[in-house]
């Protein structure tokens, strides 16, 4: 390549990456503005939790079913930043921007740029991938990791550093989500099959350890600490029985790809496109693993339904692992179909007017499911409670406090305190969450603290 084609090359990489990170910004900026503060109670909970983790470190910082990777993440940045609730909205933005960035440059190692394109821009600007870009849960940053290690594990021969960061990123997603795991399986497989090939072989013992490393240590882990190796799928088990489940079996095989068609239609879309590029073999060398790696997600999720095992809330939340790799693959067969079989300027000129018309398809649902965002309800508003946290850290002493929550809503008080060792935390009451909850006392008998207006 000589000088002049290298500028260009370089020009054109930055002003795709720039336009990526303006559109996830601009995007943020807009869902914001539109009232989006966060998902769930769980975005506060695990906020806690990193709180605590960084005044004391432990490998399993929940003691939950919730895996330890997104706490050592936060609780790194607290250790820099201070245990804020800010610094966990920080690295939640900047993680959130970086996250389609780094999925852009693993695809196009496998696929054409504007296939890998397509993939981040499905990632960043769903609705689900801007509010989880924001939101101080994992699995935005989980389903980035994925596809980075499965474009480049799956994407062919390997070197022993791609294998490393490849391996490195399946461990952490693996640590993050059991989203990632059948991910870890297929690219598991895949580097043992690779085995065959000869010049790559230590690279793909390195990326074979590191993709089984995170379930395997996990299932290790609970048998060890709590003597039960699949505690974590027990307890959410436990839990939705224990909110009623679903109510049929039908009703459970039909969630994931109700929720995929109802919240994320273009994915679906780019599903069907995926299943066809299968079937074309150049097509299949290139973004095959992607697709295999997309369905075996879909058939865990779907297991983990059947079984009660499956994610609790917001079921596209857990969908949102296979964005990026249908989208790429989707493109990838798209794009193939397109230069083999439009010829002249007629279907040329049908298959620009079709993109530009799923363009603004796209921007458009975006625009209209953006405005009514998850948590946004009265009952799920938190506003109260993160300000009746702020004031007490306020007051002099550092005093020891006494939580009586409605429900959950106590984790956004103590988050907005930035010091859950000094929160002893009643049992619930069960009762609808009002402004007034939860009911806070200084420990000792003192008078309850004012709520915040």
């Amino acid at each position: 390549m000589n000088g002049i084609g290298t500028r260009g090359w370089t020009a054109r990489l930055v002003a795709e990456i720039g336009g990526l990170v303006a559109s996830k910004i601009a995007a943020g900026v807009y869902a914001r503005q539109l009232g989006f503060t966060h998902v769930s109670d769980d975005d506060y909970a695990r906020v806690t939790i990193a709180q605590a983790f960084t005044r004391s470190p432990t490998l399993d910082p929940s003691g939950t079913s919730w895996l330890p990777f997104p706490f050592w993440m936060v609780g790194a940045a607290m250790r820099v930043g201070g245990r804020s609730l800010a610094t966990a909205e920080a690295t939640a933005w900047a993680v959130g921007i970086a996250a389609p960035v780094c999925v852009y440059l693993a695809a196009r190692r496998v696929v054409d740029a504007r296939a890998a394109l397509a993939g981040a821009f499905v990632l960043a600007m769903t609705p689900w991938g801007i509010w989880l870009g924001l939101a101080t849960v994992p699995e935005l940053p989980t389903a980035a990791l994925a596809a980075v290690a499965v474009f480049i594990l799956g994407g062919g021969r390997l070197s022993n550093g791609a294998a490393w960061l490849g391996g490195g990123c399946a461990l952490a997603a693996s640590l993050s989500r059991y989203d990632a795991w059948p991910v870890a399986a297929v690219l598991f497989v895949s580097c043992v099959v690779g085995l065959r090939v000869v010049d790559d072989r230590r690279a793909r013992v390195i990326g074979a350890t590191l993709t089984a490393a995170g379930p395997a240590g996990w299932i290790a882990w609970n048998a060890h600490a709590h003597g039960d190796p699949l505690r974590f799928f027990h307890r959410v088990s436990r839990y939705h029985a224990a909110i009623g489940g679903h109510d049929t079996v039908v009703d459970r095989l039909l969630l994931y790809p109700a929720a995929l068609a109802r919240e994320a239609p273009e994915v679906a879309v780019l599903l069907g496109a995926s299943m066809v590029g299968l079937a074309l073999p150049e097509v299949r060398r290139r973004s095959g693993p992607a697709t295999l790696a997309a369905l075996a997600a879909l058939a865990f999720l779907a297991a983990g339904s059947l079984s009660e095992g499956a994610p609790t809330h917001h079921a596209a939340r857990a969908l949102v692992i296979v964005f990026p790799l249908l989208a790429v693959a989707g493109a990838d067969t798209a794009m193939y179909v397109y230069s083999t079989y439009a010829r002249g300027d007629g279907p040329r000129w049908v298959a620009r007017l079709v993109v530009i018309a799923s363009v603004a398809a796209f921007l458009w649902r975006a625009s209209v499911a953006l405005a009514a965002p998850p948590g946004a309800s009265a009952a799920e508003d938190r506003t109260t409670q993160l300000a009746r946290g702020k004031e007490l850290a306020s007051q002099p002493g550092e005093p020891r406090l006494t939580v009586q929550p409605c429900a959950y809503e106590h984790f956004a008080l103590i988050a907005g305190l930035a010091a859950p060792e000094r929160v002893t935390t009643l049992p619930r009451r069960d009762t609808p969450v009002t402004p007034s909850c939860p009911e806070v006392a200084i420990a000792g008998g003192r008078a309850p603290i004012p709520r915040v207006p």
